[in-house]
Parts: structure tokens; C-alpha cells; sequence
């Protein structure tokens, strides 16, 4: 059977099934694979082609990528200003404050940082877990299960904000080329869509602890990645977190609201998905830091290059499989849903900028401190909202995750002292 085919006939099938078969997740997650390979697969070609003069159609392509998105995509360019900033640094750092300014801005990125993650994770919750009712029948509630088209919603503001913010701002840098972002562009889709997906099968609590235990794949990335070596108390903290996760799921806290079958399905499940989020998000980072180190590129562009090509892939699935169709009739019979929607897409990219602007001002320790504040907080207030009943042995585990990232936080400021404020990747 020939590809094309093949893609057709799974799409297909796909479609046709219902959108709340959950267990069809590695289905649809293949089909979105595809649909991204039919993107990138031409554009790797073109990249090949340029760095090949000794065949007659690299030529052609090298001749034709020294001008407009062609050369972007392929080489990069820089862009000067003589508006006298020279970097996104000196842009956001700001003068020397006052002990009052000083106050005002950890206030503001306190703050900022909380509202908007912890915002996003109730509205997130309360996307793939509840019910929405139809404006023509009263009655009548249907759930919004396509994780495809959330994902492609964030990206689509976070791409529009830092675009043009970078463009406001004026950087004098360089555009590294667009084909190096494919990479981040891919691990982000599909890792932010695994976090959707998983929240059909485990709760939000679950998840959250899930993602306090990333350093795991972060370490493990970083070693695959960027051949990075880490010290025995690194690997101390990543193992009491990941007792801690451990503790909580056997207390059987981990369970999806929505999931009607079996405890051991729904965790198996969900776990897969969590290992997919956390590896992937981890190579995620150490790709953009690779980036960052290779081009000295601002967050800002950044986060305008990972997402640009994370809403065109992303858009390309919805379209192949006819699910764009679908997400808007649902919006359209389903007021209630829109409003969710803006919301976690706008609280998401909005947390995009406080996480590198705090890390400007307060360094990496700070942020860190602030990030899981937001987490016990994020946990709490869904356990609040949403009934998630916690016993003793999973309060021990959630107690067990948070003193191994304060640990390890701590360790590393008592070990190294405080570094030079820098931007963080987005």
C-alpha cells in the first residue's frame, strides 16, 4: 500500500470514530506524527539541497536562498537598529532600582507568574475534564476532547504575542534559520498535547506532580542532548521526587474524573502519555538552549520561531484529518467553551513573558522558587474547585516531590552562590 493511501484510509478511520474515544489515543497521536512528516518532509529536502553544491539542484536552491523566506529558512539573517539597544538584556533589565521598585517588580512577578499559570490550569482542567452545554438544547452537555486543536490555540496567540513584541522591541541580532526551530517545534506540539491527552486518564494533582518531576528527563535529556554531566545530589533529588509520584499514585489519587474504567488501565495510560510530556518538553529545552548558545537569539524570537512552526504543523493536522471543522461547530454550539478557550491560550503566552522576565530580574533560583509555589498552589486550589480527594500516604508523596525541588534549588545557590541575571529560553 502506498503512503498516501495509508495516510488517507487512517485518517479516515480516525475521523470517523468518535472524538471521545479516549483509548484511540496512540492512534490519533500517529496520524498527527504523519501529518507533521508530510510538512517537514519537503523542507528537510530543501535543507539538504542547499548545504549540496555539488549537485546541479542544490545549486539551484542556493542560488535562490540568498533572498526572502527562502534565505531565512535556509541561512538566518541579521537585522541592525541604531536605535541604540543592543540586546534583549539591556531591554528588559532596566536602570538600577530603588528598594520600592525592587519590591514592586518581585510583587508583579510573583504575581504575574501565579495568576497566569494557576489560571491556566484550573480553565485547562475544566476544558478536558467537565461538560459543556448546547445553546440550542438546555439539556444536553458534551465534553470537547481534541487536544490538537488547544494545542494549535496556544500556539497561535504565543506566536502573534512574541512576534510582536519582538518586533516592537526592535532587537539588534540574528534570525537563526527557521529550519533549526522544526525540531522544538515538533517536541513542543506533541509534548504539550500528551499534557492535554493525559488528563483524560489521570487527575490534574497527578499531572502536576508529574511535571515537579521533570528534572528527571531534563537530566536524562541533557545527557543525550548536550553530553551534560550532573552532580549526586541531582540525582538524589530526582529520585526522592520520583518516590514521591510514586506514593501518590499507589494512594490511588491519580484518576482522571472522566475516566469510567479500570484503576489500572486509566494509570497505564496516563503514565504513558506523562513520560511522553516529560521527555519530550525536556528536549524541547535543550534544543532552545543549543539554539541559544549557537546564535545568541533573544526569547522573543525564540518563542516566535518554535511556535510559528508549531501553528503551521499543527494547523496542517487539523486540516488533513477534517477536525478543524469540527472544534469550530463545537464552539458554534457551545458558547460557554470560547470563553475557556481565550483564556488558557492568552494565560498561557502571557506566562511565556513572565518566566524570562522574572528570570531577568530575580535570576534562576527566584523562579524556580516562585514556579513551585505555583504548583502546591495549582494543586490545591483544583483539589478546592473540583473535589479531588487526597488521603495521608498522597500527601506524604506531594510533601516527598516539593522538599526535593526546594532541595535541589537550595543546594545549588548554597554550592554556586547567586549567577549573572540571563534570559531564559521560552
Amino acid at each position: 500500500m502506498q503512503l498516501p493511501t495509508f495516510y488517507s484510509n487512517l485518517t479516515f478511520h480516525a475521523a470517523k470514530a468518535s472524538i471521545e474515544d479516549d483509548s484511540a489515543w496512540l492512534q490519533r497521536l500517529l496520524i498527527n506524527c504523519m501529518s507533521y512528516g508530510i510538512v517537514l518532509a519537503p523542507l528537510s529536502l530543501l535543507t539538504w539541497l542547499s548545504r549540496r553544491a555539488d549537485l546541479a539542484a542544490g545549486r539551484f536552491v542556493r542560488r535562490y536562498a540568498k533572498r526572502g523566506l527562502l534565505r531565512w529558512y535556509v541561512r538566518g539573517f541579521r537585522v541592525s537598529f541604531d536605535d541604540g539597544r543592543k540586546n534583549n538584556e539591556r531591554s528588559i533589565g532596566g536602570k538600577a532600582s530603588t528598594f520600592c521598585q525592587l519590591v514592586w517588580r518581585f510583587l508583579f512577578c510573583f504575581f504575574g507568574l501565579q495568576m497566569s499559570y494557576v489560571t491556566w490550569g484550573v480553565f485547562q482542567e475544566k476544558i478536558m475534564t467537565h461538560q459543556y452545554e448546547r445553546a440550542a438544547d438546555q439539556t444536553g452537555a458534551d465534553r470537547f476532547g481534541d487536544s490538537e486543536f488547544l494545542v494549535f490555540c496556544n500556539r497561535a496567540v504565543s506566536f502573534i504575542l512574541g512576534f510582536t513584541a519582538a518586533l516592537m522591541l526592535r532587537y539588534d541580532t540574528v534570525f537563526a534559520p527557521l529550519h533549526d526551530f522544526t525540531y522544538a517545534s515538533v517536541s513542543n506540539i506533541v509534548s504539550s498535547w500528551c499534557q492535554y491527552e493525559a488528563l483524560k486518564f489521570i487527575s490534574f494533582p497527578a499531572q502536576m506532580l508529574g511535571k515537579s518531576s521533570k528534572i528527571v528527563a531534563v537530566m536524562l535529556m541533557g545527557k543525550l542532548v548536550q553530553r551534560r554531566t550532573y552532580p549526586v545530589h541531582e540525582y538524589l533529588s530526582a529520585i526522592v521526587a520520583t518516590v514521591g509520584i510514586a506514593l501518590f499514585l499507589l494512594a490511588g489519587n491519580g484518576v482522571s474524573p472522566r475516566r469510567t474504567s479500570s484503576v489500572s488501565e486509566t494509570t497505564w495510560s496516563g503514565f504513558a502519555l506523562m513520560v511522553g510530556y516529560l521527555t519530550l518538553d525536556s528536549f524541547t529545552s535543550n534544543w532552545q538552549n543549543a539554539l541559544f548558545d549557537k546564535y545568541h537569539i533573544s526569547s522573543l524570537q525564540m518563542m516566535a520561531g518554535v511556535n510559528y512552526f508549531s501553528c503551521l504543523l499543527s494547523l496542517f493536522a487539523l486540516c488533513s484529518q477534517g477536525q478543524l471543522t469540527n472544534a469550530i461547530l463545537f464552539i458554534a454550539e457551545h458558547p460557554g467553551f470560547l470563553q475557556d478557550l481565550l483564556i488558557v491560550s492568552v494565560c498561557s503566552s502571557v506566562g511565556q513573558f513572565f518566566i524570562f522576565y522574572t528570570i531577568a530580574q530575580f535570576g534562576a533560583l527566584m523562579f524556580t522558587i516562585f514556579m513551585t509555589v505555583r504548583q502546591a498552589s495549582s494543586i490545591l486550589i483544583s483539589c478546592l474547585l473540583y473535589k479531588h480527594q487526597i488521603g495521608p500516604m498522597g500527601i506524604f508523596g506531594v510533601v516527598l516531590v516539593f522538599l526535593a525541588i526546594f532541595a535541589k534549588a537550595l543546594w545549588k545557590y548554597v554550592r554556586l552562590g547567586p549567577k549573572p541575571r540571563q534570559m531564559a529560553p521560552v
